[in-house]
């Protein structure tokens, strides 16, 4: 069943996926182009360009490939744009899932991490399109449920953050 049958009524998903050129993350992508809940999606292949990509869009899920971008870079992105726009959903995809960090690196603010949605890039093939649609119906209940018309958006166009830190 898809979560569109399910989806409250105006909830759409703008995503912003920061991940690598791979077979995992393009099968990924072709299955969020396709689904009926995902308005728009862009795919950039690192922290710096999913910042400029942020800045001028609406975007109110990102999908962060954690082990692509680097544990901690990838923990100071999300706390520096959960502090200014504490209504993006991230996606957190990593080998193994999000349950696979360590106890030594869920210390302090980054335990909060243990409780956001995330996809194992090490799923077979043939169980991708079920995380995928495991992660739009999160994504969906978790905006519907924050948003009083259903739908969040990310920075809007002019709006600059300025505390997340520059990614050479």
């Amino acid at each position: 069943m898809l979560a569109a049958e399910n989806a409250p009524a105006g909830t759409t998903l703008n995503v912003l996926v920061c991940a690598p050129d791979t077979p995992f993350f393009v099968a990924a992508c072709d299955h969020l182009l396709l689904h009926p809940l995902v308005d728009f999606l862009e795919r950039v292949p690192g922290l710096a360009e999913a910042k400029r990509a942020l800045r001028g869009k609406t975007s109110n899920v990102v999908v962060l490939a954690m082990d692509y971008v680097g544990l901690f870079e990838a923990t100071d992105f999300i706390f520096a744009y959960r502090r200014k726009q504490p209504q993006i959903v991230f996606v957190l995809c990593l080998d193994g899932g999000v349950q696979q960090l360590s106890a030594d690196f869920l210390q302090g603010e980054r335990s909060r991490l243990a409780h956001y949605y995330g996809i194992d890039t090490g799923l077979p093939f043939d169980r991708l399109p079920e995380a995928v649609e495991e992660a739009v119906r999160l994504c969906t209940v978790d905006l519907a449920a924050s948003s009083p018309r259903g739908v969040r958006g990310g920075l809007s166009g002019g709006e600059e953050l300025q505390d997340v830190p520059e990614i050479a």
